[in-house]
């Protein structure tokens, strides 16, 4: 794909002609004099009549020696700059080794400054919370943020944003196992136990694998809210299936209070929710289930 740069070269290329005010002139000539011509372009899959018409810029009257020549029967400007504002429109593949370019000049190209930089200041807005969004994670975390110069252009802060997400997530899944062991220690294992907490998915795993390893005896039910929705766990060692309970059997039961749904063993179980609100009320039923 054409790079972003790129495209600004070649519309900073063209522009400049287009200020040059050169003179934009055509002549018809027989077809075998310029059909060898590689300085002349000319698609040999068209088909050409006795005369052709070559378009060029620049160069002396009928001379044929342009920086721009073509065999072409549009209508065409006298002078480069009569075309005004050039600018690209949109670019793709056609084929192997071949890109499409569409670009819009003139009133039409002012037009469509106008609604790109519209677009552009929305998508740079949409990415900028975006960004900051995954820094107050990693700020969370005591990890480095990512910055943007205030000049940054929208797909630059797009790109710092997707950086900082996968920043993030690495963070997330650092942080979890240490978090996860502090939870733990902080529980009284003797009972069932109710864990409501802002983190990530990576963390409800780190919680039901630090219950399996110092081998929970009781039931657990988890909830962790990462922001745009709730990720539900349960646990239950052989003393809570003693007691009744299972992990699948609490997801099921439960996960519907707040939209969700999810299953799993009698040992362990996940799911996810999508109405974060209820997340108090999730947590309050989860400890009426549980006894506590």
């Amino acid at each position: 794909a054409v790079t972003p740069e790129q495209i600004e070269a070649l519309e900073e290329k063209v522009n400049f002609a287009i200020k040059a005010d050169d003179t934009v002139s055509w002549v018809e000539v027989p077809h075998p004099e310029v059909k060898g011509r590689e300085d002349i372009m000319q698609f040999f899959g068209d088909k050409y009549g006795e005369l052709v018409r070559v378009v060029q810029i620049g160069g002396g009257d009928k001379t044929l020696d342009g920086y721009s020549m073509e065999l072409c029967g549009g209508t065409h400007v006298s002078k480069t700059s009569d075309i005004g504002i050039f600018k690209i429109k949109s670019e793709g593949s056609t084929g192997a080794g071949i890109r499409r370019i569409e670009a819009v000049c003139g009133p039409a190209a002012e037009a469509f400054l106008g609604e790109k930089q519209e677009m552009e200041s929305a998508e740079k807005s949409e990415a900028l919370a975006k960004l900051a969004k995954a820094n107050d994670g990693l700020r969370k975390l005591d990890f480095p943020t990512l910055l943007v110069p205030d000049n940054a252009r929208a797909f630059e802060v797009k790109n710092q944003a997707i950086e900082a997400e996968k920043a993030l997530k690495k963070a997330q899944t650092a942080g979890a196992a240490r978090i996860a062991d502090s939870l733990i220690t902080e529980q009284n294992i003797t009972e069932n136990i109710v864990i409501s907490i802002e983190g990530s998915p990576a963390l409800l795993q780190e919680l039901l694998n630090g219950l399996k390893k110092i081998q929970f005896a009781q039931a657990a039910f988890i909830v962790i809210d990462d922001g745009s929705k709730l990720h539900l766990g349960a646990f239950c060692g052989e003393e809570g299936k003693r007691n009744g309970h299972g992990a699948g059997t609490l997801i099921q039961k439960l996960g519907p209070i707040a939209g969700g749904r999810g299953g799993g063993k009698p040992e362990m179980a996940r799911g996810a929710a999508s109405n974060r609100d209820k997340i108090s009320e999730l947590a309050a039923a989860a400890k009426t289930t549980l006894g506590l």
